[in-house]
């Protein structure tokens, strides 16, 4: 009987105890939370850092955030001149046809009167006056082409296989919205 008495109490002074405990245990996890917090910025204090973009250390979270803004561009630039060869393409098309076609009409012009020689120079005329566009579009495609480039040199310089500390990657990629 004596035991049963004793494992009572025990059983009691545990339930009562009990909120103490849990008590306890909560403020010994909120201890280790601040610990681990405090050793990660303790951690990230030590931490060697760049001070130009092209220098020694890991990349800054700011450099990482320019990093992805120019990788943006770099594929944009990209698609950009895409559409740009495309147009390029279509036009040069259109005029090696037409000029083609030129070429096969010139020789019965010569043979026709001249109501055929008005028309035949009208589209000469037309073909001619097409030209400045090809030009026109093939410097602008280079000009692409050149951006696309610079810009693609630099990212590889700066940024592409360059270190950087994973926390700070995943912060600028969950503010950006993308990562490089």
């Amino acid at each position: 009987m004596q035991n049963k008495t004793v494992c009572l109490a025990l059983l009691a002074a545990s339930l009562l105890l009990a909120p103490f405990g849990n008590e306890a245990a909560a403020q010994q996890k909120a201890a280790t939370k601040a610990d681990a917090l405090a050793a990660a910025a303790d951690k990230k204090a030590n931490r060697i850092y760049r001070s130009t973009p092209e220098g020694e250390g890991a990349l800054t979270e700011q450099m990482i955030e320019s990093c992805i803004r120019l990788n943006t561009e770099v594929e944009s630039s990209y698609a950009a001149i895409g559409k740009a060869k495309e147009q390029f393409d279509a036009l040069n098309k259109e005029l090696t046809d037409m000029g083609e076609h030129l070429k096969s009409a010139k020789e019965e012009v010569d043979r026709s009167g001249n109501a055929a020689r008005a028309a035949y120079d009208a589209k000469v005329l037309k073909y001619n006056s097409r030209l400045p566009d090809l030009d026109k579009q093939l410097d602008q495609y280079k000009k692409m082409v050149k951006l696309y480039q610079e810009k693609s040199d630099k990212f590889d310089r700066e940024c592409n296989g360059q270190p950087y500390y994973e926390d700070d990657y995943a912060a600028m990629v969950k503010k950006m919205g993308r990562g490089m």
